[in-house]
Protein backbone atom coordinates (compact mmCIF):
# COMPACT_ATOMS: atom_id res chain seq x y z
CA UNK A 1 0.00 0.00 0.00
CA UNK A 2 2.94 2.32 0.50
CA UNK A 3 3.82 1.88 -3.18
CA UNK A 4 0.70 3.73 -4.37
CA UNK A 5 1.23 7.50 -4.26
CA UNK A 6 -1.07 10.36 -5.20
CA UNK A 7 -0.97 14.13 -5.05
CA UNK A 8 -3.55 16.38 -3.38
CA UNK A 9 -3.14 20.16 -3.34
CA UNK A 10 0.58 19.90 -4.03
CA UNK A 11 1.33 17.34 -1.30
CA UNK A 12 2.21 13.71 -1.95
CA UNK A 13 0.50 10.96 -0.02
CA UNK A 14 0.59 7.18 -0.06
CA UNK A 15 -2.40 4.91 0.16
CA UNK A 16 -0.76 3.26 3.20
CA UNK A 17 -0.75 6.51 5.17
CA UNK A 18 -4.35 7.19 4.16
CA UNK A 19 -5.27 3.71 5.42
CA UNK A 20 -3.44 4.25 8.73
CA UNK A 21 -5.20 7.59 9.19
CA UNK A 22 -8.61 6.02 8.65
CA UNK A 23 -7.87 3.19 11.10
CA UNK A 24 -6.65 5.64 13.73
CA UNK A 25 -9.78 7.76 13.24
CA UNK A 26 -11.96 4.68 13.74
CA UNK A 27 -9.97 3.77 16.87
CA UNK A 28 -10.46 7.23 18.36
CA UNK A 29 -14.20 7.03 17.63
CA UNK A 30 -14.37 3.60 19.30
CA UNK A 31 -12.64 4.92 22.43
CA UNK A 32 -15.03 7.88 22.50
CA UNK A 33 -18.01 5.51 22.15
CA UNK A 34 -16.75 3.45 25.10
CA UNK A 35 -16.32 6.60 27.21
CA UNK A 36 -19.78 7.87 26.22
CA UNK A 37 -21.37 4.51 27.08
CA UNK A 38 -19.68 4.57 30.48
CA UNK A 39 -20.96 8.10 31.14
CA UNK A 40 -24.47 7.10 30.01
CA UNK A 41 -24.52 4.50 32.77
CA UNK A 42 -23.86 7.20 35.34
CA UNK A 43 -26.19 9.70 33.65
CA UNK A 44 -29.13 7.27 33.68
CA UNK A 45 -29.35 7.60 37.46
CA UNK A 46 -30.04 11.35 37.35
CA UNK A 47 -31.68 11.89 33.97
CA UNK A 48 -32.93 8.61 32.47
CA UNK A 49 -34.81 10.21 29.57
CA UNK A 50 -31.78 12.08 28.26
CA UNK A 51 -29.58 9.04 28.77
CA UNK A 52 -32.02 6.88 26.80
CA UNK A 53 -32.17 9.37 23.91
CA UNK A 54 -28.38 9.60 23.62
CA UNK A 55 -28.13 5.84 24.13
CA UNK A 56 -30.48 5.06 21.24
CA UNK A 57 -28.49 7.39 18.99
CA UNK A 58 -25.28 5.61 20.00
CA UNK A 59 -26.99 2.28 19.41
CA UNK A 60 -27.89 3.36 15.87
CA UNK A 61 -24.29 4.38 15.20
CA UNK A 62 -23.09 1.01 16.47
CA UNK A 63 -25.53 -0.84 14.18
CA UNK A 64 -24.25 1.25 11.26
CA UNK A 65 -20.70 0.20 12.24
CA UNK A 66 -21.74 -3.44 12.03
CA UNK A 67 -23.11 -2.93 8.52
CA UNK A 68 -20.05 -0.98 7.35
CA UNK A 69 -17.70 -3.58 8.83
CA UNK A 70 -19.54 -6.36 7.00
CA UNK A 71 -19.42 -4.49 3.69
CA UNK A 72 -15.97 -2.89 3.72
CA UNK A 73 -13.73 -4.58 6.29
CA UNK A 74 -14.16 -8.22 7.36
CA UNK A 75 -16.12 -10.57 9.55
CA UNK A 76 -13.99 -10.28 12.72
CA UNK A 77 -14.51 -6.52 13.27
CA UNK A 78 -18.16 -6.96 12.33
CA UNK A 79 -18.56 -9.62 15.05
CA UNK A 80 -16.99 -7.36 17.68
CA UNK A 81 -19.13 -4.42 16.56
CA UNK A 82 -22.18 -6.71 16.62
CA UNK A 83 -21.49 -7.85 20.19
CA UNK A 84 -21.05 -4.22 21.27
CA UNK A 85 -24.29 -3.28 19.50
CA UNK A 86 -26.26 -6.09 21.15
CA UNK A 87 -24.93 -5.23 24.61
CA UNK A 88 -25.49 -1.51 24.22
CA UNK A 89 -28.96 -1.79 22.66
CA UNK A 90 -30.11 -4.35 25.24
CA UNK A 91 -28.89 -2.10 28.06
CA UNK A 92 -30.75 0.88 26.60
CA UNK A 93 -33.91 -1.19 26.13
CA UNK A 94 -33.69 -2.54 29.68
CA UNK A 95 -33.11 0.94 31.11
CA UNK A 96 -35.99 2.40 29.10
CA UNK A 97 -38.31 -0.43 30.16
CA UNK A 98 -37.34 0.01 33.81
CA UNK A 99 -37.99 3.76 33.59
CA UNK A 100 -41.45 3.17 32.09
CA UNK A 101 -42.34 0.66 34.82
CA UNK A 102 -41.13 3.05 37.53
CA UNK A 103 -43.08 5.96 36.06
CA UNK A 104 -46.22 3.81 35.71
CA UNK A 105 -46.39 3.32 39.48
CA UNK A 106 -46.20 7.02 40.29
CA UNK A 107 -49.18 9.28 40.69
CA UNK A 108 -49.25 12.37 38.50
CA UNK A 109 -48.13 15.54 40.22
CA UNK A 110 -50.79 18.25 40.36
CA UNK A 111 -49.66 21.71 39.38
Amino acid sequence: MDQVHFQVEGKYYSFGWFYVGMILSASVFTLFSAFLSWQLGRMAVWDPESAAMVGWALCGVQIASVALSCIYISVVPAVFAGVAAVLLCSWIAQTSRGRQETNAGRRPVKA
